[in-house]
């Protein structure tokens, strides 16, 4: 809904207000900059979802879980603080961390996720047989390689949402590297991703968790050190990686 009150400018103007800035709008001049910044956000997401990337975007992501992907909107009855959160939703979107441009996904997948396609594509971003040859002047992933990609992220967070109801101590709403690689690598990749896998693979987590759980107990019960534990006693072994992604996989180049 358009607002008289639209201010002039760009949205960048409008990124950093404090909450002592918004404090001293009026209804009206809030909406008018909510509506700004809206206008961008919802650019955004209609150029992310061309690109055929956009799971790999966590702003898109988290925008799909919360609202099912509506667009940013203001309704004529919004109070004062429905106005305050809808800034900061628009916000938090637009953030150069969410990666929610074109640029800085492609950059987020060869710094972080290059892994992560091998495994679901079974070959890097920029091979040729991912991108659509009819499109000379722009790259545009084909329906099938977006599909599976989209497919891919759809039950990772099917996945994460039943690991984080069976195991209360896992972290809440990660999308972090090291989770994906052990959902693709336990799980997508053994054709295991029905929600009875899903289901047995928490319950594995859960007891491995109470197991490790017992074994720090009983070696803090240990005497012999300050700590209580036994002198000698060797440690569990950590999992560990060899390397950094950076290290392990070549950066993509797609432009």
């Amino acid at each position: 809904m358009a607002s008289k009150y639209r201010p002039h400018g760009s949205y960048k103007d409008f990124m950093d207000l404090t909450a002592d800035d918004i404090s001293g709008l009026t209804e009206g001049a809030l909406r008018g900059i909510v509506g700004k910044l809206n206008d961008a956000a919802n650019k955004r997401l209609r150029r992310l979802e061309n690109t055929g990337l956009e799971m790999f975007s966590p702003s898109y992501r988290a925008r799909k879980k919360e609202s099912g992907l509506s667009t940013f909107t203001i309704e004529p009855g919004d109070t004062v603080g429905t106005l305050k959160r809808k800034y900061l939703q628009a916000r938090q979107f637009l953030r150069q961390e969410g990666y929610s441009t074109k640029a800085e996904i492609i950059k987020h997948i060869a710094e972080d996720n290059a892994p992560i396609i091998k495994k679901v594509l079974g070959k890097t971003l920029d091979d040729p047989s991912n991108w659509d040859k009819r499109y000379k002047k722009k790259q545009v992933l084909k329906k099938s390689v977006k599909k599976k990609l989209t497919d891919f992220w759809t039950k990772y967070h099917q996945w994460r949402e039943i690991e984080e109801r069976n195991n209360p101590s896992k972290e809440a709403g990660g999308t972090n590297t090291d989770d994906v690689e052990e959902f693709a690598e336990d799980l997508y990749q053994k054709g295991k991703t029905d929600i009875q896998d899903y289901e047995r693979k928490a319950q594995e987590d859960y007891e491995q968790a109470q197991r490790e759980q017992m074994t720090d107990e009983d070696d803090a019960l240990q005497p012999g050190t300050s700590y209580g534990k036994a002198a000698g006693t060797p440690k569990r072994a950590k999992r560990t990686k060899k390397g950094t992604i950076k290290e392990r996989f070549e950066k993509i180049k797609i432009f």
